[in-house]
């Protein structure tokens, strides 16, 4: 079966990657995000996340290196013990104004651990496998510019994707938003 929504994000992704730096200037900038994440999956569930991010911006266009480390959740249904993931794509400006919305999307690689299904090993104890399983992410936020080396910004993103071990799969699907700050590590720029 055709997976509709992952030709789409890689459509995307390669149009952005193919445009955005095939344009020439010499303006770019190197910078490093920090922020604070939550989020929210079915059933009154929600997680808490640390967010970091490095970018590199060239023609209002970044290609964007996300990393969340999982700090807890709560909830009705907690599916998880362990979920970090870690992402790689791209994400197009609107503007190279103070005010900066943008959108993009990306793949990623969760590490999970469910506290859901598990198996009995050969020793009759309950298990729970960790596993490596694919994501793909589309987002959307803003950055707003406090000076050429300080930005505040706020990004919500949807999250997709199956836990797959040695038991029942768990849905990773989650609807995110971040808030924290970007530092800019190298700001060349023309202008």
């Amino acid at each position: 079966m055709v997976n509709y929504k992952f030709l789409a994000t890689s459509l995307f992704i390669f149009i952005t990657l193919f445009t955005g730096f095939s344009q020439s200037t010499n303006d770019w900038h190197l910078k490093l995000g920090t922020n604070y994440s939550h989020g929210f999956i079915t059933e009154n569930t929600q997680t808490m996340q640390l967010h970091g991010n490095l970018g590199f911006e060239k023609n209002n266009f970044e290609l964007r290196l996300d990393g969340f480390y999982f700090m807890g959740q709560q909830g009705d249904r907690t599916r998880f013990s362990i979920n970090h993931q870690l992402f790689l794509g791209g994400f197009h400006y609107f503007f190279k104004e103070n005010f900066r919305p943008y959108i993009g999307a990306q793949f990623g690689l969760s590490y999970t651990q469910s506290t859901e299904y598990g198996i009995i090993n050969a020793e009759d104890v309950l298990t729970f496998e960790p596993a490596f399983n694919p994501l793909v992410s589309a987002g959307l936020g803003f950055d707003y510019k406090l000076n050429n080396r300080l930005d505040l910004n706020l990004e919500c993103r949807q999250i997709m994707g199956k836990h797959i071990s040695n038991s029942y799969p768990t849905y990773l699907d989650e609807f995110r938003v971040s808030i924290g700050v970007g530092f800019y590590l190298i700001n060349k720029s023309t202008n």
